[in-house]
């Protein structure tokens, strides 16, 4: 953003560092702004980085008594052959749950910044194989289109369309079928054994990055505002979420991250939203402390002690962390204490239909913990490690104190 031979203007220099910063391929950059041998009025901008490596890869081998062996592995790569175009492939396969994705950005489709993406993936869930009686299966395949369209220096909008192809399995006569499959047989497919849907949603979002670093913020605000509607197909619905990041700088080495989510969907024409529409919280990228996905509503499957998290129509999320550099490992390894707070419920108007026997609708209080939170950019790749307290959980809640997350940089 600073012109060579151009008056010299701190703000446009402190700003293609940031532009620098923000690409992701470097893990430091810095600026330095010596004078012109000779001139008293000329300087040089130097700008000095350092690369990083731009792939990640996750690899999983794991066994469980239900599901058998698992196999789940993950590959990325966000400069590909040095394009500045991003791809990822993800697979997993286990007895009951298996999942293949791929997705591809390029962020410069036209010349002036128009981004272009899309995404392929298939999934599916068998719970039926845990020959526990269970009765029912989940299968969906879809694919979509997005852009991207900088309005801003630091503002863009994204559109999208995609189209995706569920068949939910259930035997309506049997005990063991969660009540959820059965509603939504009954809702969408007149209560048929095999409920086929085809959905056309359409997305678009406002996305707005004031941070000053993508390395390692230490002030600027964040906001994203998206929606999701799905006006045409078997099922419609709508589906709103708002997130607002800020960061504080309280010392030189020191920052405090505020982090806000409010979240909401409807479904239209008089129907609920489809079960797999809803939003989840609990885990380490929203309530630390909590097991994954557990918090909210929850139905005890019939004759069993199992329990499926149903999720909500309504997300609350709220985090608070101190950022602090670990002395010795200033560059690598970021620690502090946090706070966490969220909640999902079920839309008021919907209670009657979902709150029935067998589901318990915990409509709160807000679940809140708090612990300490490290990240390390370690030589097998980023780590990032939680250890969270609950300060109200619940009986019923799923609690897992220790969390974290891995991958491989290539």
């Amino acid at each position: 953003r600073q012109m060579e031979g151009g008056w010299y203007d701190d703000e446009r220099v402190k700003l293609s560092k940031q532009r620098i910063d923000k690409t992701d391929y470097f893990s430091e950059v810095t600026v330095e702004t010596p004078p012109v041998p000779g001139t008293t009025d000329q300087v040089d901008v130097n700008f000095n980085v350092t690369e990083k490596s731009t792939g990640n890869v996750s690899l999983g081998l794991g066994y469980s008594q239900q599901e058998g062996v698992i196999i789940s592995g993950a590959i990325s790569q966000s400069n590909i052959f040095g394009s500045g175009k991003f791809a990822s492939l993800q697979l997993s396969t286990g007895r009951i749950n298996r999942v293949f994705s791929i997705g591809y950005t390029n962020p410069y489709f036209t010349i002036d910044g128009i981004s272009q993406g899309f995404d392929i993936y298939h999934k599916r869930s068998e719970p039926d194989k845990l020959k526990l009686g269970y009765a029912y299966s989940t299968e969906s395949t879809g694919g979509g289109v997005r852009f991207g369209i900088p309005i801003g220096e630091k503002q863009s909008i994204n559109f999208g369309a995609a189209i995706d192809y569920t068949d939910v399995t259930v035997d309506m006569a049997s005990d063991f079928t969660p009540l959820q499959y059965k509603r939504f047989n009954q809702t969408y497919c007149g209560g048929s054994d095999s409920c086929a849907n085809l959905t056309v949603p359409f997305t678009a979002s406002w996305v707005s990055d004031g941070k000053d670093s993508a390395i390692s913020p230490t002030k600027g605000v964040f906001q994203k505002l998206s929606f999701e509607l799905s006006p045409l197909g078997d099922l419609k619905y709508f589906k709103t979420t708002y997130q607002h990041q800020r960061y504080f700088p309280i010392t030189k080495n020191m920052t405090l991250m505020l982090n806000g989510e409010l979240a909401y969907a409807k479904g239209l024409g008089g129907k609920e939203v489809p079960f797999y529409k809803n939003f989840y919280a609990g885990g380490g990228s929203s309530v630390r402390g909590y097991e994954a996905a557990s918090l909210g509503p929850y139905e005890i499957v019939p004759n069993s002690n199992d329990e499926m998290r149903l999720g909500g129509t309504r997300r609350f999320i709220f985090n608070a962390e101190l950022l602090m550099p670990m002395p010795g490992l200033e560059k690598a390894v970021k620690f502090g204490p946090f706070f966490d707070a969220g909640q999902v419920w079920v839309d008021k108007g919907d209670l009657a239909k979902n709150c029935v026997p067998g589901v318990v609708c915990d409509q709160g209080p807000i679940r809140m913990s708090t612990g300490l939170a490290a990240a390390w950019t370690s030589p097998l790749g980023p780590l990032k490690f939680s250890l969270g307290f609950p300060l109200n959980s619940d009986k019923n809640d799923k609690i897992q104190r220790f969390q974290f997350q891995m991958g491989q940089t290539f």
